[in-house]
C-alpha cells in the first residue's frame, strides 16, 4: 500500500473534476467502469459540493485535496478497510477536533485489477480557517510511515519489497505509439529467445540486435541505446536483461526464495515503522493543536491587511516550518502581547498598515518573548537532530537488507519471468519455440516464399496465416529445430495422471506419444467415422476481475493461470455447464465426450454447423458473460 495525492495540486481548484474521476462519471466513463466503484462513507457528493460553496468566498489557492491509498492486492477484508479509513482520517486531521473537521468522501475502485481507496476532502476547517490537510514536503514521511506500518501489520505488499530495476524489461512511455509497439514486439522476441536458450547473456543480445540491422548507439552499465534507422532519435532499452554481467540462465532456474517476508525482518521493520509513525504523528498533532484548537482571536482583524497580501499557500507553509524566523505566528503573538501592555492600539494598527507588509526589526525583546524565541530555537534544533537520526535509521535498515539484495532481485525477476514462461509454454505452445522456417506458395502468383517465426507472429491459436495472410498462402513445408535432449512436459491436462496409471514416472518419447494419442482418442471422435473439425472453439482468456466473479459463483471451475492478471477458462467446461454436451440441434450436435467438438450427426450442412455454433455462443454469453470464438475457419 502506498499513498499518493492525485488531485487538488497546482492550478486545480475545481473539486468537480476530482469527484467525476473517483465516481467514474466523466463523459468517457461507462456503466462497465462504474461496476467497480463503491462509495465507502456516508458523506455524499452533495456534502462535498455544499462545503465547497461554503469556502468559495475564501478564495484559497488550494481549496481541496484528492488522494488514494493504492494496494497491489486485489481486495481485503471489509472491516479492515473501514479501520484503515478511520485510522487514516485521524492522521489526516491529527490535532483537529472532530466537530471542526471538513467532510471527507471515500470511494473504492477495483477496475484496475487491484484495490484503491480514493478520498476527497478540503484544506479548510468547519470554522472557515485554512488548514493544509497534506503538505508533501513535510508530511510525506508521516504518511509513508502510516502505509508501511499497515503493510507490515496486515501483510500488504510494500514498496520496500521492490526495486524498480527488478523489471526484466521496461517499455519507454515518452515515445510515439507506433514506435512503442515496435519496441514491445522486439522485447517480446528477445524474451522468447531467452526462453529457448538462444540468448544467454547481454553479449548475445547485442549480437541479436545487430543481426536485425538495429544500430547500437551506446552501451552503458544498466541500459542499451538503439536506433532503428540512422537518422532517428535513439531509444533507451532498460530493464534487468540489459544490465552488464547479467547471466540469463538464472531466469530459467526455479526461485530460491518466496514472497513471504522473513519473520525477524518483519518484526524489526514493524517496530521501526511504528516508532517513526508515532513520533511524527505526535509532532504533527501538537503543532496543529497549538494553532487550530483555539478559537479565532476577537482582535484578529488587526492582521487582516497582512493576511490579504499574503498568498494562502505560503500562509499554510508556516504551520510546517519550525524556525525562529519572524513569521505569521510570531507576528500575531507580538501584536497580542503588545496590546496587553499598551493601550494605544490604534497607533499600532496605523503603523502596521503603513509598513506595507514589511517587517522591521524589533528594538527590544521582553523576557517572555526571549524565552519563546529560545524555546523555538531549541525545538528547531531537536527536530533537526530527529531528522538526522531518522536518516541514519533508514540507512541502517537498507544496509541490513543489502546482503540479500542480489538474491532477492534474482528471485523477484524469476517470479515474474516464471509467469511469462508458463504463459509461453502453455498458451503460445512449442510451435513458436521450435519452428524456425515456414515455406509457402503465394496462391495468386505461385511464387515460393519463406518466413521465419517472427514474421508469422504466432500467438495462442493465432498467426498471420489466420488473419491478414488468410487465403493468401498455401503452406508447403515447415522446418523445426528440435532439442537433442528429450525434456517432456507432463503438467498439461491429465498426462501425468494417465502415466501414473501405467506406473510410468519418466516416460520415453514413444511412451509419452502413445499416452497422448490414447487420451485424445478417448475424448475425440474419429473423423473417419463421425465428421468433425476437431476442437471448434478457443478457450477464452479473461481478466482477474471476471475470473474472481466466476470463481465466486463456480468454486469448482477449472482454469489455467496465464499471468497474475489473466486466466484461461476452458470453453468446453462452459459449454457443458450450459447443457450442450451430447445434445444436437437438427443434424449437427456436440460430442458426448468433448463439448469443444461439434459433429455431423448425418446430413448436416454448413449452415447447420453455423447455427449450432451461434446458439452455443449465445448461451455461453448469457450464462457466463464471456464470448467464445470459433477456432476453425468458416468460409
Amino acid at each position: 500500500m502506498i499513498h499518493k495525492q492525485i488531485g487538488g495540486k497546482q492550478r486545480q481548484k475545481n473539486v468537480e473534476h476530482s469527484l467525476n474521476y473517483i465516481l467514474r462519471v466523466r463523459p468517457t466513463d461507462t456503466e462497465e467502469n462504474r461496476k467497480f466503484v463503491q462509495v465507502m462513507t456516508t458523506t455524499t457528493r452533495a456534502d462535498i459540493e455544499n462545503f465547497n460553496d461554503y469556502i468559495k468566498s475564501k478564495k484559497f489557492a488550494h481549496p481541496y485535496i484528492t488522494g488514494v491509498l493504492s494496494f497491489e492486492e486485489n481486495d481485503t477484508d471489509e472491516n479492515l478497510k473501514q479501520k484503515m479509513i478511520a485510522d487514516f482520517e485521524e492522521v489526516l486531521f491529527s490535532g483537529v477536533p472532530p466537530k471542526n473537521r471538513p467532510p471527507i468522501m471515500w470511494v473504492q475502485h477495483m477496475d484496475k485489477g487491484r484495490l484503491e481507496l480514493n478520498y476527497t476532502t478540503f484544506n479548510a476547517l468547519q470554522d472557515g480557517r485554512a488548514f493544509k490537510t497534506y503538505y508533501h514536503n513535510t508530511d510525506h514521511h508521516l504518511f509513508n510511515a502510516f502505509c508501511e506500518k499497515n503493510n507490515f501489520e496486515h501483510g500488504f505488499s510494500s514498496v520496500l519489497d521492490k526495486d524498480e530495476k527488478n523489471s526484466l524489461i521496461r517499455v519507454p512511455t515518452n515515445i510515439p505509439e507506433e514506435k512503442r509497439a515496435k519496441i514491445e514486439q522486439l522485447q517480446n522476441e528477445i524474451l522468447g529467445k531467452i526462453i529457448v536458450q538462444e540468448i544467454n547473456s547481454r553479449e548475445d543480445l547485442i549480437e541479436h540486435l545487430k543481426s536485425k540491422n538495429i544500430h547500437i548507439n551506446r552501451v552503458r552499465k544498466n541500459q542499451i541505446s538503439i536506433k532503428f534507422s540512422p537518422d532517428e532519435k535513439p531509444t533507451v532499452l532498460k530493464g534487468d536483461i540489459y544490465e552488464e554481467g547479467r547471466d540469463y540462465r538464472v531466469y530459467r532456474e526455479p526461485p530460491k526464495n518466496n514472497r513471504e517476508r522473513d519473520p525477524e525482518f518483519t518484526k524489526r521493520a514493524l517496530a521501526e515503522h511504528r516508532e517513526i509513525f508515532d513520533r511524527l504523528l505526535k509532532n504533527r498533532s501538537g503543532r496543529v493543536a497549538e494553532r487550530y484548537n483555539r478559537p479565532p482571536k476577537k482582535n484578529a482583524s488587526i492582521i487582516e491587511p497582512r493576511a490579504k497580501k499574503t498568498n494562502d499557500h505560503e500562509d499554510q507553509n508556516n504551520q510546517h516550518k519550525n524556525t525562529d524566523s519572524f513569521g505569521f505566528d510570531s507576528f500575531s503573538k507580538f501584536v497580542f502581547n503588545y496590546f496587553d501592555n499598551n493601550n494605544n492600539g490604534s497607533e499600532v494598527l496605523n503603523e502596521q498598515n503603513n509598513r506595507n507588509d514589511k517587517i522591521e526589526p524589533r528594538e527590544e525583546k521582553s523576557p517572555r518573548e526571549e524565552r519563546t524565541r529560545q524555546i523555538e530555537a531549541i525545538d528547531f534544533e531537536q527536530q533537526r537532530i530527529n531528522k538526522i537520526a531518522e536518516t541514519v535509521r533508514n540507512r541502517q535498515l537498507r544496509n541490513r537488507a543489502e546482503a540479500n539484495t542480489v538474491e532477492f532481485r534474482i528471485g523477484f525477476t524469476r517470479r515474474h519471468f516464471s509467469g511469462f514462461v508458463q504463459f509461453f509454454q502453455k498458451v503460445v505452445r512449442p510451435f513458436f519455440v521450435h519452428t524456425r522456417k515456414v515455406e509457402a506458395v503465394e496462391i495468386s502468383t505461385g511464387k515460393v516464399v519463406e518466413f521465419n517465426n517472427e514474421n508469422c507472429e504466432y500467438k495462442y491459436r493465432q498467426s498471420k496465416f489466420k488473419n491478414e495472410w488468410k487465403d493468401k498462402y498455401l503452406i508447403t513445408y515447415v522446418t523445426y529445430k528440435l532439442e537433442n535432449t528429450f525434456k517432456p512436459k507432463l503438467d498439461y491436462g491429465n498426462i501425468r495422471s494417465k502415466l501414473a496409471e501405467k506406473n510410468i514416472s519418466e516416460p520415453t518419447a514413444k511412451e509419452l506419444r502413445d499416452t497422448i494419442i490414447e487420451i485424445r482418442n478417448a475424448k475425440l471422435p474419429d473423423p473417419k467415422v463421425t465428421g468433425n473439425a476437431g476442437s471448434f472453439f478457443m478457450n477464452p482468456i479473461v481478466g482477474i476481475d471476471k475470473f474472481n466473479e466466476l470463481n465466486g459463483k463456480y468454486p469448482n471451475m477449472p482454469y489455467y493461470e496465464v499471468s497474475k492478471t489473466l486466466y484461461k477458462i476452458p470453453a468446453g467446461w462452459m459449454i457443458d455447464q450450459c447443457g450442450w454436451k451430447g445434445k444436437r440441434l437438427g443434424n449437427a450436435g456436440v460430442h458426448e465426450k468433448q463439448a469443444l467438438v461439434l459433429i455431423n450427426c448425418g446430413g448436416a450442412t454448413g449452415q447447420d454447423i453455423i447455427k449450432l455454433c451461434e446458439t452455443i455462443r449465445h448461451d455461453v454469453f448469457d450464462k457466463f458473460g464471456i464470448e467464445i470464438n470459433p477456432e476453425v475457419n468458416i468460409r
